[in-house]
């Protein structure tokens, strides 16, 4: 078994079909040890406040309700994990709206802007 590049994948995204679509597809290239799934940005918050884990990349999807990415972000980054173990944040989303692209990528947490869905050679180009 090949060893995974890293240690835990959180995955936020409110769309129960491309979160079961995406974990599948993080596991089979062994790309995280482990990989948590949260339907709500504010339960991923509330278990970061609490630290029950660090991840060390997150996918994230833009829109949601209750809670969009814009939201999540200016919440992460009121959390002292950041200064310790900053996260590398992968926007993952299907909007092609350009003002969701601009509004997230103003983020200094955010890494890359990606498109649904997420393949495994997007996987492989992360991180290279």
């Amino acid at each position: 078994m090949p060893n995974p590049k890293y240690e835990l994948c959180l995955l936020i995204d409110d769309n129960y079909i491309d979160n079961m679509i995406n974990r599948k597809i993080i596991e089979n290239e062994f790309f995280a040890k482990k990989v948590i799934v949260k339907e709500s940005a504010e339960e991923a918050l509330e278990e970061l406040r609490n630290g029950l884990y660090t991840p060390d990349i997150i996918f994230l999807d833009v829109r949601m309700p209750q809670m969009n990415a814009y939201e999540f972000l200016k919440e992460y980054d009121k959390l002292k994990v950041n200064s310790t173990h900053p996260a590398m944040i992968y926007i993952l989303t299907s909007s092609l709206d350009p003002f969701d692209h601009r509004k997230v990528m103003e983020s200094p947490y955010v890494t890359q802007f990606l498109y649904k869905p997420l393949t495994q050679q997007k996987l492989e180009e992360i991180n290279l």
